[in-house]
């Protein structure tokens, strides 16, 4: 109400009158014409006309410039009677969106912006806030509930949420698409072959295409967001074991005296075990 109050004031409106929409932009396009900067009025007042006109009448304008008090910590009419909530979601939960239900103690503050004790036998007054997360909510979401904060009387300040998302031990988010690193064997990525990645959609079939370099970037349609977009996977070469060399069909012909090879291992560990004992 304070701050309805203080906007209808710039633009000559006391509360009592109630002007409509229309009313509103008539004097606001009356006042800009009067304070407009190229026609030698004062800048700073026509700045705050069109403040207060697009506080009246832009929610989204509105929405944003309170969130960005409250981030800010600046009272916005309210005081300490706006409430700051820092939630933490799930990759999952931001990567598919659902409905977060959260539960708050409403306190309560005197006119000077004194919280008032809480006595024994005193009820505490729970409130509930329900706020929807959309599916790929990973850039900064937010939201702005009016009316919803402590209480002084009547009067109720703002809640303001601010989600934060807990990283995922295999998936990332960048320009806008979800990616995966995934060794793929070393043969597959000479001659080509099909390997399996699990995504946000269960386990889908990659196709590697031969001369597939480390460091590439392969996509797999339809698994990404809104299973529409792709999943991104960044191919890391996963290099054959010794063992596997010895006995698998496709390294037999790469000419190594695996006699010689091991003797050479074993004098360096050799070395290594007599230079630790100082000898």
């Amino acid at each position: 109400m304070e701050n309805l109050r203080i906007y209808l004031d710039h633009l000559g409106f006391s509360i009592t009158e109630g002007p409509s929409p229309d009313e509103i932009k008539k004097r606001w396009k009356s006042l800009c014409q009067a304070h407009h900067p190229d026609k030698g009025g004062d800048e700073s007042l026509f700045r705050k006309v069109t403040h207060a006109y697009k506080m009246l009448t832009d929610a989204s304008y509105r929405n944003r410039c309170l969130l960005d008090d409250l981030k800010r910590g600046q009272p916005n009419g309210q005081g300490s009677l706006n409430v700051r909530m820092l939630i933490s979601v799930s990759f999952e939960e931001a990567f598919f969106g659902r409905a977060l239900s959260l539960s708050y103690a409403v306190q309560k503050f005197t006119p000077e912006g004194e919280q008032l004790p809480v006595k024994d036998g005193d009820q505490l007054e729970l409130d509930n806030l329900l706020v929807t997360l959309a599916p790929n909510s990973f850039n900064g979401f937010e939201a702005l509930l009016y009316g919803k904060g402590h209480r002084c009387g009547e009067q109720r300040g703002d809640a303001a949420v601010f989600i934060q998302v807990l990283p995922h031990p295999k998936f990332r988010i960048e320009n806008g698409k979800i990616f995966s690193v995934e060794q793929v064997p070393l043969d597959i990525c000479l001659k080509g072959g099909k390997i399996e990645v699990v995504t946000m959609y269960g386990i889908k079939t990659l196709k590697v295409k031969p001369g597939t370099a480390p460091g590439s970037l392969l996509e797999i349609p339809a698994a990404g967001f809104y299973r529409t977009g792709p999943h991104v996977v960044k191919v890391e070469v996963a290099f054959p074991s010794a063992a596997d060399l010895k006995v698998n069909a496709c390294w037999k012909n790469l000419g190594i005296d695996w006699n010689e090879a091991e003797e050479d291992l074993e004098a360096k560990a050799y070395l290594l075990r007599f230079s630790s004992t100082g000898g």
